[in-house]
């Protein structure tokens, strides 16, 4: 009985070891088409038999599986640039400078996909690049190598590029200082209808800087932007109302106005609110 047994697993043993050996010359028959396949420029055709291989389990123990996972990955290589549109290189450099969406944070792998957008003028792909070497993510800091780059988005009327080349030229970063070479560029990302611009803007006449002190003029920015979202114009608008500067002093409206840049997290609204609630 124990002979027969031994027989009957040796049997299937061998029935599996020639199973297995005919899946795995399979490979090589289907490596050899692929290789057709690459050469005629069937790239999709190519990655799609690949695939079926690297999905059978079957398949998995047999030694020339490492080729499939290198030609698959040669393949794709080959097939992502041209299948993403800009807008989709945009995004991935966002999901890799991010750590979003299934990606693991990879500076180098964010700036070779803006990069790419870049080489097809995409102006958001520009600003990403101008912010990494103004912030050093991944590259060393390099502010002026910053500013060329906002400049060639905001030249292209990109908001936030707009927005951050005035920052750069108000506080002299990269750039000497320059109020009205600022407040140029935040009145273009403002006139279109960008809060931060706006905010900015509005903080240039509160302050007089670039343009004679008005009061009327910041309060008028600030309360676009503020109705627009942005938590500072908000904020800054408090400020107005409890200090009467611009407006008529109302504590009222200074709390409220300090309330809801607070629920957005202003950490300086909720000090006024608390001041002002006698805590």
């Amino acid at each position: 009985m124990k002979i027969i047994k031994c027989m009957f697993l040796l049997f299937w043993a061998v029935q599996i070891t020639a199973f297995t050996q005919t899946l795995c010359d399979d490979i090589r028959v289907t490596l050899l088409k692929v290789d057709e396949m690459i050469v005629e420029g069937k790239l999709d055709l190519a990655l799609e038999e690949l695939t079926k291989i690297k999905n059978n389990p079957d398949m998995r123990n047999c030694d020339n599986i490492r080729v499939v996972d290198y030609k698959i990955n040669d393949i794709k290589s080959k097939l992502s640039p041209p299948s993403l549109t800009v807008i989709q290189m945009v995004d991935l450099g966002n999901d890799y400078l991010n750590g979003i969406n299934g990606k693991t944070k990879d500076y180098a792998e964010a700036k070779k996909w803006f990069e790419m957008a870049a080489e097809q003028g995409n102006a958001e792909a520009y600003l990403s690049i101008g912010w990494m070497y103004d912030k050093g993510l991944g590259v060393s800091q390099d502010l002026a190598e910053a500013i060329k780059w906002y400049r060639k988005a905001a030249e292209q009327g990109n908001v936030l590029a707009q927005n951050n080349l005035g920052v750069m030229f108000r506080i002299g970063k990269g750039v000497p200082k320059d109020y009205t070479e600022a407040l140029k560029w935040f009145r273009k990302s403002a006139d279109q209808g960008n809060d931060i611009g706006m905010t900015n803007v509005g903080y240039m006449y509160d302050e007089g800087l670039g343009v004679p002190q008005d009061y009327a003029e910041a309060e008028r920015y600030y309360r676009m932007a503020a109705e627009l979202g942005d938590a500072t114009a908000q904020y800054n608008l408090g400020v107005m109302f409890e200090n009467g500067k611009g407006v008529k002093k109302n504590l009222s409206e200074a709390k409220l106005w300090y309330e809801i840049a607070a629920v957005q997290g202003n950490e300086n609204a909720k000090k006024r609110l608390n001041v002002l609630n006698g805590k």
